[in-house]
């Protein structure tokens, strides 16, 4: 019973052994002070594996003696005792179930869960112009020709892997490089709602999930999702100078940042909880299923400090090499929502870990948006007057916050026809504001 309570403990948050306890919890003491230690060392020793690392001490109550062992939360889980992993639910401790178990292997990083295999699909189910995008992507960040078959590649990079002789989808392979990974990996579905007001009991005024078309591999998620915000956003224009100017309600490169933080470090074993992007009147939340992975700092998170533990290392590693549209530098991308938002004028992000969740909350700045007296520095000498509304957006994004719009991401963002997009955007060029980028399906736009 010692065994199992401590064993419990080192894989539940820890906890505290009292010897010398009776049933009705009064306090009895214990007799034989050194045998007792003998006792607790050689169960520590001999029925528990890993070997818990458990602190005692010796303490007196009314004149008898009671050993007290603490037991830390173990950073070597699972934990067994005589070949059992238990776990501590309430004042009980019980064998833990399949999914407990394999969670504290998880937890631990003793198991990946984008590297586990997903032997419903096979190798031909996945798409290969998303394979071949991811091709010319890294090519290009690389400098070098890959020269490898599909196969080579995808095994190098753990989308595939062994099983039973055959290579099998890996769950990292069908969440990048499937058309439609939420059809099969439930856990990848994204729930989108605007609340009108400032809680979940006001009215929905949009919704977006794979219901209703958010769907895709993990890279296109975080765009969908950045699009949904961006189509919620408020705009606010204020005349500095040259004209007409529009102020995002929320700095684009901070919501790309959270987007991104829940999509690649969410804890894709947890089923049945979706990620989740709710937006109010004055504030975004984004809530990643998992938790902070163990040996994060949530303090550390709060004062901006780097960190970097990665739950799913193979899909890190991919939308590393998608470009810095995604990710450029791990562990910064906290530090960079803090940043941003202070940029912005936004009141500091609120960072929580709720154990099943964890918690950004982006707040709004309201009517303050318009006190900001800044504006595109590398275009602040120019007449824009004569732009429209759209276009001096775009610039804004463009030059201030330093993103490449696609004619596809223009119409989508301002809702306009191909042809409207293609005349916004020409002129922009012509006029030495913009530049090209890329040729043919890559073509995008960006600042000079």
């Amino acid at each position: 019973n010692l065994a199992k309570d401590i064993c419990a403990f080192a894989n539940t948050k820890g906890g505290m052994v009292f010897i010398g306890i009776g049933d009705e919890k009064n306090i009895v003491g214990i007799k034989g002070y050194s045998e007792k230690l003998e006792m607790i060392a050689n169960t520590l020793n001999h029925n528990l594996f890993p070997i818990v690392n458990a602190e005692m001490k010796k303490t007196e109550i009314n004149n008898k003696t009671i050993i007290l062992i603490f037991v830390k939360d173990g950073d070597d889980k699972p934990y067994k005792a005589n070949h059992i992993t238990y776990v501590r639910v309430g004042s009980t401790s019980r064998p833990a179930t399949y999914d407990e178990e394999r969670k504290l292997y998880i937890e631990c990083g003793k198991i990946q869960v984008d590297t586990l295999p997903y032997p419903e699909l096979k190798i031909e189910d996945f798409d290969s112009d998303l394979i071949e995008q991811y091709i010319v992507q890294r090519e290009k960040q690389s400098g070098e020709k890959l020269n490898l078959t599909y196969e080579e590649l995808l095994h190098n990079i753990e989308c595939i892997i062994e099983k039973d002789g055959k290579l099998v989808p890996t769950i990292a392979g069908v969440l990048l490089f499937h058309k439609e990974p939420q059809k099969y990996i439930k856990q990848a579905d994204v729930e989108c709602v605007r609340f009108k007001g400032k809680d979940v009991a006001g009215m929905v005024i949009d919704r977006k999930n794979y219901s209703q078309g958010l769907k895709g591999p993990l890279y296109s998620i975080v765009d969908q999702i950045e699009q949904f915000i961006i189509k919620h956003m408020n705009l606010s224009s204020k005349i500095v100078g040259f004209g007409r100017i529009e102020y995002p309600e929320y700095p684009i490169e901070a919501i790309r940042e959270m987007v991104v933080n829940a999509i690649v470090h969410r804890d894709y074993s947890i089923r049945g909880q979706n990620i989740r992007v709710f937006m109010f009147d004055d504030r975004i939340e984004i809530y990643t299923p998992g938790g902070l992975p163990k040996g994060i700092s949530l303090e550390k998170i709060r004062k901006g400090e780097s960190q970097t533990k990665l739950r799913n290392p193979v899909i890190v590693e991919v939308f590393k090499d998608l470009g810095g549209r995604y990710v450029e530098k791990l562990g910064t991308g906290i530090r960079k929502i803090i940043i941003a938002g202070k940029a912005h004028g936004v009141p500091a992000p609120f960072f929580d870990d709720t154990e099943t969740d964890f918690l950004i909350r982006f707040f709004s700045p309201g009517e303050k948006v318009l006190e900001k007296e800044e504006h595109p520095n590398d275009i602040k000498k120019t007449e824009l007057s004569h732009l429209n509304k759209r276009q001096i957006a775009s610039l804004k994004l463009m030059v201030n916050e330093k993103k490449k719009l696609t004619n596809k991401q223009y119409r989508e963002f301002f809702k306009v026809s191909k042809i409207t997009a293609v005349r916004d955007l020409n002129q922009l060029v012509k006029e030495g504001l913009i530049v090209e980028e890329g040729k043919g399906r890559s073509l995008c736009y960006c600042s000079k």
